[in-house]
Order: structure tokens, then C-alpha cells, then sequence
């Protein structure tokens, strides 16, 4: 095969791969971040494949120039990608008109429609590419195996490479627009070397062709005798596939965080395994008499590896923390961990998936005429039964079986597929019987070897004393587990990659009551109120003290189960009448809801995480803007463990584009809100002292030390002076550039934010301004009061970073110091009970 055939297929796969990324990414800002609409966009778009593998297959054996026939779809794809690519950006402008308030089941054909509108004929176009290109270079249709193994190696070779390019470089720097030009451009490219470098050779596959049809051998006989079975048998086996993919990537979400160069690694290793599995056999393929036992022996070796690496699964965090001991944190070392966990649970499967595609080709089409037919029926079918496992398994076996009882679920299907290909071969009864007991007892054995509950366990096995698990649950979204302590008996809310969520201790309470006493105080007597994000619930039930009608939108459903564990603080929140909760990303809530609010409260978001960036963009808060009432308000809650300095910056300089009147106040030093108006916001003493006077609503202000407009102002830091002057200069965050998804992961700020807090505290603490800046030498009682409190703050800010270093008698002293000016600084209290409790501990 002609090298640069072999250069140009490899860069299709790279491009294909690059635009489902980005299109999935696309339309997650328009169709949601929930489960649903990301399987209906990897539904569609494969869908799309499998359907142009078919039709591009069957009219590719009918022309006498399949090469040419390549170069079109090249060109098409690259014309229609740059079409999908400019237009979607812009569907958020046209979804609300489009939308009109559907039911569940409209809403579900809405968003399939709008997937099918944009991705299905690129698709199309990328699923004929395979069977178009393997009726040009497959010279005798009774061996298939090895060019169209080569192709298939190539291509998946350069899924990888396109994995690695835009989850590595390009979105981060180049955007998704151009990351997707550049890709179009690729196409165009490879159409022009097709169409002009490479030549046209007549190919003896030619369906014209009406000599006899040959079969190698006797196996490949029986598998052409029943064909059709063989087919449903090798969907089956991609539906296993991509099942498979579904739970490693859950198994592998208790490893390292989520973010974008974790799913990409993880991608990247299945990728290369495939590739690698492709290549490797692609000639053994054709030389083999026992295709169909070859087929066998792999879905085996498949199924026992879905039980045995839960083995290795279970020493993952004695492995992760040797590594940590001597390799130190560094990126480096964090990616080598991703690659050799991903590695350890998914590269032997995925060099088994890769190497069945050749020998599928051969025992399915070898010897029979239609070369592109064969292989796109092959390719469909294959990408079908992908399309069918994803679904399945996200739907039925994570929530209703949990992982490891999927595990065994597709262990016994493979395995029924194995037997299934030896009753096909040409084997006397006695070696049949032989395989049948071999693979159910192996079967058998490894489900009796692995312990039960080992997902479960394995997760409380991370737990450090005093901390136990009290519930787990695996769930359609993600993992979401109950932590108690033994000796204070405090709950903790943690998800998917150990993400901390909030708990019950003191500390914790007053920062989730703060968040949402402080915005409706701030605001004044809000009507409705759209809480996004409901952690433990704490928050918007907190709310239920106003006379509001309370919206609260969550995407997990497993956060919403788990809630029930903490009803003695969040007021029963999923019977509470005054709140309406609901299901659904918050954005696309926004987006689709007709109806403005007249307060906004975002919860804390972790922004390393993949997607992440959608909820910090510059085109969310103008949404958020845009459902906001003329004296409306919004209050994004940001936490400095989450945001490196620069990276805070940025967000804020997002926000403050966006909001004409901006302010940043804090719950603690290291949980800031920034407040965003569309008219000036005014603090009415005389109205903030009647509200807080309210019957009922004063004793839940006292528990958090909020009782007094004074101890509220404290809480403020920045004027839009200070502001502006903070952020001069600092990047902006856009759907279209996501940076902050990549650098903080980059920098390792979610695992040495003690290291870097301090600095950060210390230059907000410089940036702070009082709310009423004294203006005259002698001051009223008002503004002294005001002065104190502001200053109890600045030394608060001071004593948390020296905290933070370890210099705790320097924190002693500034704590002292914050309540000496506020004797009812509930923070200072609350750091100095957390000091002697470590100094105790030391």
C-alpha cells in the first residue's frame, strides 16, 4: 500500500476524532451536560457512521474509480465540517425560539432532531471513507484481512493522535472553532492528493468481476453459510466494546480527577490498544486455516479480562500513593499515572477489540465479491452494537447493577459469543465440548475468585481514619458516596474522582447558609430565586426562610438521592414544597426556560474538570444576565482551592465583562461570591436591619453570626475600582476557549493549594476596600464601626494564609486580632478552634 494512501487515512481519522470532540462540546452548551444529551450526540454521530459505512460501501463497488470516489468524501467532510462548525456557535441564539416549553418526550425528539440536523451528513460522509478505500486497495476479496487490518490500524492510529492533539493543545490554544478549521482543512487537503498525486489502478475485486466465488477453506465456508449470525454476533460484540469503555471510565474516575487530559489519556490508551491490536494481526488474519477460532479465543480473553482486572483495581491506591512517594507531584508524573492505571485496565481488551476487525473482515467477506459492501456491513454493524452498548450501559447496567455486576453481565456475553463462533467452525464435537467447559469454568472461576463489592470496598479503602462509608451509589451520571466520621459524627458529600461537595461541620454549615443568606440579604426581598448546583441541599433550603419561590436545578441525580442523608439540615429539601426541584444542567435550564429571576446563585464548581469551563464562559453569564429582572441580581460563588490566582483572575475579568456593576465579597477568606447587577447595588441599612428582624429568620442569622448589618458588610472586599484594577489584563473565558480546564489541572492546584493559597489571600487582602470609603479625617460612629469590622476582615485573610504555612503562632496572633475589632467574627472564632485543635494534634 502506497505510503501516502497511508499518511492521508491516517489524517482522516485524526480529523474524524478532533470533530467529534469538539462537536460534543458544542452541543453540550445548547443540548446540556446531562448523560442523556451526550449519549444522543455519540448516538447520532455514530449512527451517522454506521449509515454511511453502508450506503458508501454498497456505491463504492459500483465505480470503477474508488479512489477519486475517497477524495469527494474527503472534501465533503472538510466542507461540511467547517459549515457545522461556523453555524453552531450560534444555535444558543435560536434554541429559545425554537423551544417553547416541551414535555419530556418533545424536548428528547427536539434535541435528537438538532443533533441529526448538524452531524449527520459529515458522518455520513466519515463512515464511507473505510469501505470506500478498503474496495481500492483490497487486490484478492479471499484475503481481506491485512489491507483492510492496515487501514483500520491507520485509522485508529489517527484517532489517537487527534485524542492526544485536541485534548492536549488544541482547544486549549487554538479554540474549538479553529481546531475544527484546521481539521477542514486536512480534508481539503487529502482530497487534493488523491485527486492529483495519487492514480487510479484497476482493482481485481471489481464487482464486474463474474468469475466464481472462492473460499479459502472450510471455515470460512461455514461463516459465509451463516453470515447473517456472524454479523449479529459481531454488533453484539461492539456493543460489549463500548460498554466496556463506559465502565473503565467509571472504574478509572476513583483513580485521578476528572479532567479533560484524564479523559484523554484514557481515550488515547484505548485508541492505541485498538490500533496496536489491528496492526499486529492484520496479516495472521489471512495466513490463519482457524479464523473463527482465533475470533473465539479473543471475546474470551475479553470476557476473563473484564473479571481479572478488577484484581489489579483493587491495589490501585496502594500503587497510586507508592508512586506519589517516590516519583513526587509533578505533571509529569500525574500523566504517567493516568496512562499506566488507564493502561493496566484497558490496553490488553483494547489490543483484543483492534485485532478482531481484520479477522472479521476475512472470515465475513473473504472470498466473496463486494469488497466496499462487505466491509461497510461489517463497519455498521459493528458501530451500531457501539452505539446500543454505550446506551445500555449508562441507562440499565451502572444503575441497576452497579460495575462489577456489569462486569460479569458482558463477561457472559462474550463469552456467549465465543461459543457461538466455535459452533460455527469446522472443530469435531469432542474439541467444541472441550471449549464449552473451559470457558464457563473460567468463567465461574473468576467470578467466585473476585471478592464481592469489591467497587465498594475499594472506595472505602482510599478513606483515611476517622472517616467511613456510610452509602455508595453508582449511578447513570456518577459515583456518589456518603462519609462519616466516627468520632464527630460529621457527613460528607463526595462524588465521581473524589470530589469534596460539602459536609456537616461547623465550618461547613455556616459557609452553605451563608451562600444563600448573603445574596437574598444583598439583593432585598427576592420574589424568585434559580439556586444551580444543590450540593447537599443545605443552601437552597437555607432559602426557604424568605418568601420566595425557590428553583433549584441539579444535574446528578445520585446528589439528589444522597441529599436524603442530610434532611435533619436541608429541611427534608425533596419534600419541601417551596422548592421546585429539578433534574437538569443548569445552563440548559436557563437557556430553554421562559421565565427571569430576580436573584441567580451559582454553586462552587470544581474547574478543573472536564466541561467545567461551561459554567465559568463568558457566553453562561451573559446568559444568566439575560434571565435576570431589571433590579435582578447574580452571585457566582468561587473557592480558591479550586482557582489558581491566574485562573481567579480570569474569571473574574469574565464576570466583570459581562455584569456593568460588580462587587466581591466573601463567605470565608477562601470562598469568595462575585455579585454582578445590572443597576448599582446600593446596602439599605435601615432595609437590611427590618429583614433581618423578621420573625424566625433572626435565630438562623445568629447560628452563622449574619444577625447585624454590620457583621454582613464584613464580608465585603472589592469595590468594581479595586476590581477592574485586580484583573487588568487577565484572559478571558469563552465557550470557544475553555483554557482554565487545562492549566489548572497543569499547575496541580487541586493538590498543593496550601502551597499556593497564601499569596493569593494576601493579594486579595491588598485589593480590599471598605464599602463605604471613609472620605473624612473624623469619623461618624457609622463609618467607625464600618472601619473595625473591615479591618477584623483584613487581619482574618492574614492569619488564614500564615495558617496555611504551618506559622500558626503568627495566625494565633492575627485571629486575635480580628476579633479584638469583632468580637463576633464567627470566622476568627472558628480558624482559632481549628488552630488549637492541630496544635494539639502536633
Amino acid at each position: 500500500m502506497n505510503w501516502t494512501l497511508q499518511l492521508v487515512f491516517f489524517l482522516s481519522r485524526a480529523t474524524g476524532l478532533v470533530y467529534e470532540v469538539v462537536w460534543g462540546r458544542m452541543l453540550a452548551t445548547v443540548l446540556g451536560s446531562t448523560v442523556e444529551a451526550a449519549s444522543i450526540v455519540m448516538g447520532v454521530f455514530m449512527a451517522g457512521l454506521a449509515l454511511g459505512a453502508r450506503l458508501f460501501g454498497s456505491w463504492g463497488d459500483k465505480t470503477s474509480s474508488p479512489l477519486r470516489m475517497y477524495a469527494l468524501l474527503e472534501a465533503g467532510i472538510g466542507i461540511s465540517a467547517f459549515g457545522v462548525s461556523t453555524t453552531l456557535p450560534h444555535l444558543h441564539h435560536w434554541y429559545p425560539n425554537i423551544v417553547q416549553s416541551p414535555g419530556m418526550l418533545e424536548a428528547l425528539v427536539l434535541k435528537i432532531g438538532i443533533a441529526v440536523a448538524f452531524l449527520l451528513v459529515p458522518t455520513m460522509l466519515m463512515g464511507g471513507t473505510l469501505p470506500v478505500l478498503s474496495r481500492y486497495v483490497v487486490r484478492k476479496p479471499q484475503n481481506m484481512g491485512n489491507p483492510v487490518g492496515t487501514l483500520y490500524g491507520l485509522n485508529t492510529l489517527g484517532a489517537l493522535v487527534g485524542c492526544i492533539f485536541s485534548g492536549f493543545f488544541g482547544i486549549e490554544t487554538l479554540g474549538l472553532l479553529e481546531t475544527t478549521n484546521l481539521a477542514s482543512v486536512i480534508n481539503v487537503g487529502i482530497f487534493l492528493c488523491c485527486f492529483f498525486l495519487l492514480s487510479e489502478r484497476p482493482s481485481p475485486s471489481d464487482p464486474c468481476d463474474k468469475s466464481p466465488l472462492t473460499v479459502e477453506n472450510k471455515t470460512q465456508a461455514h461463516s459465509f453459510k451463516h453470515r447473517e449470525g456472524f454479523l449479529w454476533a459481531y454488533a453484539l460484540s461492539g456493543a460489549t466494546g463500548l460498554a466496556y469503555e463506559v465502565l473503565w471510565i467509571r472504574l478509572l474516575s476513583t483513580t485521578f480527577i476528572g479532567t479533560s487530559y484524564g479523559f484523554a489519556a484514557m481515550l488515547a490508551t484505548c485508541l492505541g490498544g485498538m490500533a496496536l491490536g489491528s496492526l499486529s494481526f492484520r496479516k495472521k488474519a489471512d495466513e490463519t486455516p482457524h479464523a473463527l477460532a482465533w475470533f473465539a479465543a479473543m471475546q474470551m480473553g475479553i470476557a476473563c479480562w473484564g473479571q481479572l482486572m478488577l484484581l489489579p483495581y483493587k491495589a490501585f491506591p496502594a500503587f497510586q500513593s507508592a508512586m506519589a512517594h517516590h516519583l513526587g507531584i509533578s505533571w509529569g508524573n500525574q500523566l504517567l499515572e493516568m496512562l499506566s492505571f488507564s493502561g493496566a485496565l484497558i490496553l490488553v481488551p483494547a489490543f483484543l477489540l483492534g485485532a478482531m476487525f481484520p479477522l472479521a473482515n476475512r472470515i465475513w467477506g473473504g472470498g466473496r465479491r463486494g469488497v466496499g459492501k462487505n466491509v461497510g456491513s461489517l463497519y455498521t454493524a459493528n458501530t451500531l452494537g457501539c452505539v446500543a452498548g454505550s446506551i445500555t450501559a449508562g441507562i440499565l447496567l451502572l444503575p441497576h447493577l452497579g460495575i462489577q455486576n456489569a462486569l460479569v453481565v458482558l463477561g457472559v456475553l462474550n463469552c456467549a459469543i465465543a461459543l457461538y463462533a466455535v459452533s460455527l467452525s469446522t472443530f469435531s464435537i469432542q474439541w467444541k465440548r472441550r471449549f464449552l467447559a473451559i470457558a464457563v469454568g473460567s468463567m465461574v472461576l473468576l467470578v467466585l475468585l473476585v471478592p464481592g463489592n469489591l467497587t465498594t470496598r475499594t472506595a472505602a479503602n482510599r478513606l483515611k481514619a476517622p472517616w467511613g462509608l456510610l452509602y455508595y451509589y453508582e449511578g447513570l451520571d456518577n459515583n456518589t458516596m456518603i462519609l462519616e466520621n466516627e468520632q464527630t459524627h460529621v457527613r460528607r458529600l463526595m462524588t465521581t474522582f473524589f470530589q469534596y461537595i460539602g459536609d456537616t461541620s461547623a465550618i461547613m454549615l455556616r459557609i452553605q447558609k451563608l451562600q444563600a443568606h448573603l445574596p437574598i440579604l444583598l439583593r432585598g426581598s427576592p420574589k424568585e430565586i434559580l439556586f444551580v448546583g444543590m450540593g447537599t441541599g443545605i443552601t437552597p433550603a437555607t432559602a426557604t426562610a424568605y418568601p420566595a419561590d425557590i428553583i433549584c436545578c441539579e444535574i446528578s441525580r445520585g446528589v439528589i438521592k444522597a441529599s436524603r442523608f442530610f434532611s435533619s439540615y436541608n429541611k427534608e429539601i425533596l419534600h419541601n414544597p417551596q422548592i421546585k426541584l429539578i433534574q437538569e444542567d443548569g445552563r440548559h435550564y436557563l437557556l430553554q426556560a421562559d421565565r427571569s429571576f430576580d436573584l441567580i446563585v451559582g454553586d462552587l464548581y470544581n474547574a478543573a474538570l472536564a466541561g467545567m469551563g461551561n459554567l465559568y464562559s463568558r457566553e453562561y453569564y451573559a446568559l444568566c444576565r439575560s434571565r435576570l429582572r431589571e433590579k435582578g441580581m447574580m452571585c457566582q460563588w468561587i473557592s480558591m482551592k479550586d482557582l489558581p490566582e491566574e485562573e481567579l483572575k480570569g474569571v473574574m475579568a469574565t464576570f466583570g465583562q459581562v455584569f456593568p456593576h460588580t462587587a466581591l465579597w466573601c463567605a470565608t477568606p477562601d470562598i469568595l461570591a462575585m455579585v454582578g447587577t445590572l443597576t448599582p447595588l446600593q446596602a439599605d441599612m435601615a432595609s437590611l436591619e427590618k429583614a433581618m428582624e423578621t420573625p424566625g429568620l433572626r435565630n438562623e442569622l445568629r447560628e452563622i453570626g449574619l444577625d447585624n448589618p454590620f457583621f454582613l458588610l464584613s464580608h465585603f472586599l472589592m469595590n468594581q475600582k479595586a476590581w477592574n484594577a485586580y484583573t487588568q489584563g487577565s484572559q478571558i473565558v469563552t465557550d470557544d476557549k475553555p483554557y482554565m480546564e487545562y492549566s489548572i489541572p497543569r499547575s496541580l492546584h487541586y493538590l498543593r493549594y496550601k502551597e499556593d493559597m497564601p499569596a493569593t489571600l494576601r493579594n486579595v487582602n491588598a485589593g480590599k476596600t471598605v464599602l463605604i470609603s471613609p472620605k473624612k479625617k473624623t469619623l461618624n460612629d457609622f463609618e467607625k464601626k464600618l472601619d473595625r469590622i473591615s479591618r477584623s476582615e483584613s487581619h482574618l485573610f492574614k492569619g488564614y494564609a500564615f495558617f496555611l504555612e504551618s506559622r500558626l503562632t503568627l495566625a494565633r496572633n492575627e485571629f486575635q486580632k480580628a476579633l479584638s475589632l469583632n468580637p463576633w467574627n464567627m470566622d476568627a472564632e472558628l480558624f482559632m478552634g481549628a488552630l488549637e485543635q492541630q496544635t494539639r494534634a502536633k
